[in-house]
């Protein structure tokens, strides 16, 4: 089964999210050192998005990477929290039949466009207040 388009998104555009969170939580700085830190280090090289345990790893490490952000892309990265939990959940009832999991995936859909420009404006923020280029 291919990678459906908005997990994808989420690994090539949020891929600093899985750095712990420090004392900064909220604080540019805080978040900025984050997205440093991690672009020498991508664990989500390794996630297999079929898998919803790695999935569910994925959504508290996107929890933690949002509560750390600075007010002007909380709202964004909070978006992308509930689609990549929507996305766990379907995933999750599907079991491990591919075709299962294409299917219950299919109601996500319509939510691809918006979650890639939220995550557009936060790959935006991170290379115009961190001066770290997420895209690739």
């Amino acid at each position: 089964m291919r990678r459906p388009l908005i997990l994808i998104a989420i690994v090539v555009l949020l891929p600093v999210g899985l750095v712990a969170c420090g004392d900064d939580e909220g604080s540019a700085a805080g978040f900025c050192d984050q997205a440093e830190s991690f672009s020498e280090n991508d664990p989500f090289d390794s996630l297999d998005p079929q898998d919803p345990d790695q999935v569910d790893e994925a959504v508290g490490l996107l929890e933690d990477f949002r509560d750390a952000a600075p007010a002007e892309i909380e709202d964004d990265l909070t978006a992308a929290v509930g689609f990549l939990e929507a996305y766990a959940d379907a995933i999750g009832e599907a079991g491990d039949d591919p075709e299962a999991q294409a299917e219950a995936l299919s109601g996500l859909e319509g939510e691809f466009g918006e979650i890639e420009a939220k995550l557009a404006n936060v790959e935006t923020f991170v290379s115009e207040e961190c001066d770290v280029d997420l895209g690739g």
